[in-house]
């Protein structure tokens, strides 16, 4: 199953961040309170990181430096993790992760999928 979006840029996170954010059509600030600010800072997501919502989706820019949650043997110094809330929804999220690339290439963004 496609989770992840691997994301091959020389744009800085802030940048990357504002373009994913134009290219989904999603708010600036998100509707759970606990997360209404996007930009974050997490030592278990390797620092700085954006959280999105859209939906029913969640989706987290990190950095792809070996902490998170894929490995670091990509070259690609960006990555998107789409993840729901409810079980089950494996598919959802892998045709969500398709379309993502789609509008990133079409963006001529550089992105892949990575289990």
């Amino acid at each position: 199953m496609l989770r992840h979006v691997l994301i091959d840029t020389q744009e800085s996170m802030d940048e990357v961040a504002a373009q994913f954010r134009k290219l989904m059509s999603l708010p600036e600030q998100n509707a759970t309170t606990s997360i209404r600010d996007q930009r974050r800072e997490g030592e278990n997501r390797g620092g700085l990181y954006y959280h999105f919502e859209g939906g029913r989706f969640h989706y987290e820019l990190l950095r792809n430096s070996g902490v998170s949650i894929i490995r670091e043997d990509h070259a690609a110094p960006f990555y998107v993790w789409i993840h729901t809330d409810g079980p089950g929804d494996d598919q959802v999220v892998d045709e969500m992760a398709r379309h993502c690339i789609r509008l990133l290439n079409g963006a001529e963004i550089a992105a892949e999928g990575c289990d």
